[in-house]
């Protein structure tokens, strides 16, 4: 009884040894061929096991990998981002708590010299006694991604009429100038500028041809080199004047940009005539954030309308009290 009890143990130890070598077999098989990266590493961030995409992901082999230290697996800024998971992980580990799951966008090198962005997951590998034994990792390749969402943040800057800056973007300019102004004990000015009779243009011709005049506005004030311009909505646009050396300085160079209005627009088989009125704020004297610059600006610009329109006025306290 004793030799058959023996040999029934050795045979079902076999039996044990053979599915789990089989099961690992599987498992480097899925991990070979897989388009994604697949790797193990200790707790101390050494790689243990790096599957053969790695070639087509960064260009190195899975053998080069394996040597590589850290800091030459991840840019700088993805590797501290790295390092404090590890440290999160390892802290976990030690007291005995749940691998914490790690999920993040990384950017990584590759041989050419480029990078490549990835998102890598990784969660923790225990044993058949519930006892840690190393992460595993799952790295995929989101380059065009990350393109894709580039470009729809690039995009977001920008008016999609006109392709001028937004609002915001032109806010951090401004603030930037103000700055620069207050170093230098200088000053800058804030042109608002506003399209009279614009909403006619829409009523009458439709608001395809309403576009197309935003879009040739853009142009124009494009066209006086000034330092920033900017739609900040509807027909009005905001154009920052670096180094104004007084107010008749800033009145000159509103009044040169009114004048660039005198020509029609050909529009859509049309010469329509539009003028614009101009409102001025200076900085610092008369603000200095983009709120208070632009609410006098405006101010200004309606007293410009008032007056009679195709004109410029400098934002005065007095005519608002």
């Amino acid at each position: 009884m004793c030799v058959v009890g023996t040999a029934i143990d050795i045979t079902e130890n076999r039996q044990m040894r053979d599915a789990l070598k089989l099961s690992e077999e599987r498992h480097r098989l899925l991990a070979d061929n897989s388009l994604d990266v697949i790797w193990t590493m200790d707790i101390n961030g050494r790689m243990t096991y790096v599957s053969p995409s790695v070639q087509k992901l960064r260009g190195y082999s899975p053998e080069e990998v394996m040597q590589q230290p850290m800091e030459k697996l991840l840019t700088h800024d993805s590797l501290v981002i790295v390092q404090e998971g590890l440290k999160m992980a390892r802290e976990a580990v030690e007291k005995g708590l749940p691998y914490p799951d790690f999920r993040a966008d990384l950017e990584q090198p590759c041989k050419d010299g480029t990078t490549v962005w990835t998102e890598t997951t990784v969660t923790g590998m225990y044993n058949e006694k519930n006892e840690f034994v190393g992460m595993l990792g799952v790295t995929r390749d989101i380059t065009q991604r990350k393109h894709f969402e580039s470009s729809i943040a690039e995009m977001k800057k920008y008016d999609s009429v006109t392709g001028l800056p937004r609002r915001e973007f032109f806010t951090t300019r401004l603030e930037n100038e103000i700055e620069a102004a207050k170093l230098v004990n200088g000053s800058g000015g804030l042109l608002v500028v506003g399209l009279d009779g614009f909403k006619n243009i829409n009523e009458t011709f439709g608001f395809s041809a309403g576009d197309l005049v935003l879009k040739k506005t853009a142009e124009r004030l494009k066209e006086a080199r000034e330092a920033d311009v900017s739609r900040i909505g509807g027909d009005e646009f905001a154009v920052l004047l670096a180094r104004v050396s007084c107010e008749a300085n800033a009145l000159e160079r509103a009044d040169n940009i009114r004048k660039m209005f005198e020509e029609p627009f050909y529009v859509e088989g049309y010469d329509l005539s539009l003028t614009v009125s101009i409102g001025i704020s200076i900085f610092p004297e008369q603000g200095t954030n983009e709120i208070v610059l632009l609410k006098n600006a405006e101010n200004a610009l309606e007293t410009a309308k008032r007056n009679g329109r195709n004109r410029c006025e400098i934002y005065i306290p007095d005519d608002f009290i």
